[in-house]
């Protein structure tokens, strides 16, 4: 805050870190499902999303560069969030164990990286 005219005001930098912080917790929010993808145990859903306020802005911005490097990571992301989706609707249903939600994500982003290593590679000779 500044004094102006005899006003106190706020800044820009003021405006900017109110629309940053808003932003982590939009982030925050949308990786709610991302969770209950892999448990429905509360103190891991509530401590993730502690952590991702505090980090994952930085994680969206680390992603979006390596949706510029590894051209085909971008399938893999959406093959992750079909698998949400899926295993969201049918919660009640089926109970998929953690350890294959977690093989899924880590198995959909690794190929996702060969594959686009390996393209870029032929696209290279």
């Amino acid at each position: 805050m500044v004094q102006e005219n005899g006003k106190k005001v706020f800044t820009m930098l003021f405006a900017a870190l109110v629309t940053i912080e808003f932003t982590d917790l939009l982030f925050a929010l949308d990786s709610i499902p991302a969770i209950f993808a892999i448990t429905t145990d509360p103190f891991l859903v509530f401590s993730s999303n502690i952590f991702a306020i505090m980090g994952l802005r930085s994680l969206f911005f680390f992603l979006s560069s390596m949706l510029e490097k590894f051209h085909y990571l971008k399938y893999s992301v959406f093959a992750i969030l079909v698998f949400v989706s899926i295993k969201l609707i049918g919660l009640h249903y089926f109970k998929f164990p953690e350890w294959a939600s977690l093989l899924f994500i880590a198995l959909s982003l690794g190929i996702g990286v060969v594959y686009s290593l390996y393209k870029d590679k032929e696209n290279q000779s």
